[in-house]
């Protein structure tokens, strides 16, 4: 019970993978749960129905934000463990308070883009009993799987809800005639299209932001290289900033975050700032990957949240099989040392 209530936490945009979860870990608890006792209620307390990507607080300078409303908080810890109604009424008024960060850049669209605090979601983990942000705060340990495609509109799939075979028409006149035909039969289409259009404008502007994401981008050769904003940057980067300090992340990526120049930023943070540990890397060519294509290489990644201290980190590339993770015969050592100074521009692999 205290694990459910106190170790594990979740945060995603999708409400049934949070309905999921609580499922799963309910059912998992049963056999060491006394037959009566009532079970815990983990939504709302511990699995938390959020963008974990776009908090409402920018992360550089939150601790001065948080300051203005330390009393309420001290008073949110208390309530969370004593009075759940009141908690959840406080933590509302909170959540609106705190919106206004978010709202400098996308308007009126944080509901849309389900924007809250996740600090205020979760006090326990961020703050002191006295309310005010704690100097190490955050989690111990972070895994995931998380969204590799580009934050920007897709057409062919906001159509695709109203034509299944809408991305069978080759060609970009078919698609243009099949289009207007889909408008003129269902004339709301438009304006979901607007909204869904301006959810990803202003998604971009609190992404682009130096205050949330200050490695999003890095300048290679004196100028940033021109680059989309793909969420698997953005996802390690958040990651990486919901830990302590002395905390672990292990997460699967895309291949190409060794590679890519518009990863630059997010290897500074690997190669630099903290300590990567692993970078396994598998070729999907026989599927052992469902979720993705068969042509998308992948990696498992791990990272300590603490200066680099190792001169070398665990590597393999051109796996196809994921039971290669449990023979370390297969990893190299691969220098950090060469990666700094034959690469030491964009921090690439040779793979």
């Amino acid at each position: 019970e205290y694990i459910l209530n106190h170790m594990i936490y979740g945060i995603d945009i999708d409400y049934k993978a949070i309905l999921i979860s609580s499922l799963s870990l309910m059912l998992s608890s049963l056999q060491h749960r006394p037959v009566g006792h009532e079970l815990p209620k983990l939504i709302g307390k511990t699995l938390i129905h959020q963008n974990s990507l776009m908090n409402s607080t920018p992360f550089v300078g939150r601790k001065k934000l948080f300051e203005e409303k330390r009393s309420e908080i001290k008073k949110l810890l208390i309530l969370k463990e004593t009075d759940f109604a009141k908690y959840e009424k406080l933590k509302k008024s909170l959540q609106l308070f705190f919106l206004r960060y978010a709202q400098d850049k996308v308007a009126d669209k944080t509901q849309i883009l389900n924007i809250e605090c996740l600090e205020i979601n979760l006090p326990e983990v961020f703050f002191n009993k006295n309310g005010i942000l704690k100097e190490n705060a955050g989690f111990d340990c972070v895994i995931g799987n998380p969204p590799w495609e580009a934050w920007k509109m897709n057409y062919d799939e906001f159509y695709k809800k109203y034509n299944t075979d809408y991305e069978s028409y080759g060609l970009s006149r078919e698609k243009e005639t099949r289009k207007n035909e889909l408008q003129n039969k269902f004339p709301h289409i438009v304006e979901k299209l607007k909204q869904e259009e301006e959810k990803y404008f202003y998604g971009m502007k609190l992404l682009e932001s130096e205050n949330y994401y200050p490695y999003r981008r890095h300048k290679v050769n004196d100028r940033y290289p021109a680059t989309e904003t793909n969420l698997y940057k953005i996802s390690t980067e958040r990651f990486l900033q919901l830990l302590v300090n002395g905390g672990k992340l292990s997460i699967i990526v895309p291949d190409n975050m060794m590679t890519d120049i518009g990863s630059t930023g997010i290897r500074v943070l690997l190669f630099k700032k903290y300590d990567l540990k692993e970078f396994l890397s598998f070729d999907n060519k026989n599927g052992i990957f469902k979720s993705v294509d068969t042509r998308q290489r992948f990696a498992v990644m791990s990272v300590d949240k603490n200066p680099s201290i190792s001169s070398t980190f665990d590597a393999f590339f051109y796996k196809y099989s994921l039971d290669n993770l449990n023979h370390d015969n297969l990893k190299i050592k691969y220098s950090k040392a060469i990666v700094k100074e034959k690469k030491k521009k964009k921090l690439s692999l040779f793979e």
